[in-house]
């Protein structure tokens, strides 16, 4: 049954936020930002539309939420992975992991689409600022964790591993071959990109 607009305690708008971002990114992932629809996401949660104006001014609000916590979610996978396993192994998992990821949710990781940069085209540049992302400065980061070196310039290492991705990803192959295409490649050049300095 759907709930008003009162009475909700700040424990329970945290959770219904919550349960919205899940399905924002949910709908998000299957339909894009121009189809997803603020109707069809309150319903799912059993709430009211006067209720989701009480937690959030406008769809995009919602979408700026449910984008950060997937780019905080992305981040702490990809740590949690290499934290587990150091060297060009641990490499190698974080960034398969991070390929099947952006296989299983293109519309959130695809910026350059027509669909993203309609929701782009409708947010204030103060959120912009909020909600941009360093990929060059995490693929860095992620390099250090893994206790890797770089055996060419970074600025190379970066191109081609970001080049593999998009690359297979954009190709016309079934899904599943694509894992294992972009395994097969970046396990081709991963000796020729990074040396290991674990002690």
């Amino acid at each position: 049954m759907a709930k008003g607009t009162k009475g909700f305690s700040d424990e329970e708008r945290k959770e219904l936020r919550k349960k919205l971002c899940l399905e924002c990114q949910s709908h998000w992932a299957l339909y894009g930002y121009k189809k997803t629809n603020v109707r069809e996401l309150t319903a799912k949660i059993g709430i009211s539309i006067g209720t989701f104006y009480l937690l959030y001014s406008s769809k995009e609000e919602l979408f700026c939420e449910t984008l950060a916590l997937v780019q905080s979610s992305l981040i702490a996978s990809i740590r949690e992975i290499i934290a587990e396993e150091k060297g060009k192994i641990g490499f190698i998992k974080a960034m398969k992991w991070h390929f099947s990821e952006y296989e299983k949710f293109p519309f959130l990781y695809d910026l350059g689409s027509a669909d993203f940069q309609a929701f782009v085209n409708r947010l204030s540049k103060e959120w912009i600022e909020k909600l941009k992302f360093n990929g060059v400065a995490f693929f860095y980061e992620t390099v250090a964790l893994a206790e890797l070196s770089f055996k060419v310039e970074k600025e190379q290492a970066y191109a081609v591993v970001s080049t593999l991705l998009y690359t297979v990803t954009a190709s016309e192959q079934p899904n599943n071959s694509k894992l294992d295409i972009f395994s097969f490649l970046l396990n081709s050049v991963v000796d020729q990109l990074f040396t290991e300095s674990i002690k």
